[in-house]
């Protein structure tokens, strides 16, 4: 089951993401089968594996580390953490092909943009610039990610201690805080 923070991430990072490469646009004229043709074609060559990968590292794999570690009573070793990614991986390229990604990105694009705006996006990420961009945007995703969570780290003590503060302030002493604890 995916939570909700996994879903809104998804889907911001495959509207950003690209994949090398991408068929071409299917000859439809005009109408609502045109904008549905380009809308397809831009999620096609948007859509990037490797980036929904990163994603199910961040937050996934956290879950699944800390629920094997409790039942093993025991840190995992580098090697069976890269074995379990390596599953989880392979098990989401399974279940969730490409394919998948790309019809649930289409109508995004679609609701967002004209026909015009995706030819032009078309016309742009078949550029040479528009192919480095498409490759590009994994790394960019990766790094502020790491970059996010280390400097998010010095000043999460202090915000679970605020959080705390603020929900005692709105709700009293007797409400749910993060872990249980008051």
């Amino acid at each position: 089951m995916m939570t909700r923070r996994l879903r809104l991430g998804l889907a911001g990072f495959f509207i950003i993401t690209q994949i090398a490469g991408c068929a071409g646009t299917p000859v439809v004229k005009e109408g609502p089968d045109r904008h549905e043709a380009l809308s397809r074609e831009v999620a096609r060559m948007t859509f990037n594996q490797q980036a929904v990968n990163t994603e199910i590292d961040a937050v996934m794999l956290v879950a699944i580390d800390t629920n094997v570690k409790a039942r093993l009573g025991r840190d995992l070793s580098p090697d069976e953490r890269e074995r379990i990614r390596t599953i989880v991986n392979r098990v989401t390229l399974e279940v969730y092909p490409q394919v998948f990604w790309e019809n649930v990105t289409y109508s995004i694009y679609m609701q967002y943009f004209s026909v015009g705006d995706l030819e032009k996006l078309i016309q742009f990420y078949r550029t040479p610039v528009g192919q480095k961009l498409r490759q590009f945007q994994t790394t960019m995703t990766t790094e502020v990610g790491q970059i996010v969570k280390e400097r998010m780290k010095p000043r999460q003590a202090e915000y679970t201690r605020r959080l705390r503060e603020e929900m005692n302030k709105e709700f009293g002493q007797k409400h749910p805080t993060p872990q249980g604890k008051s």
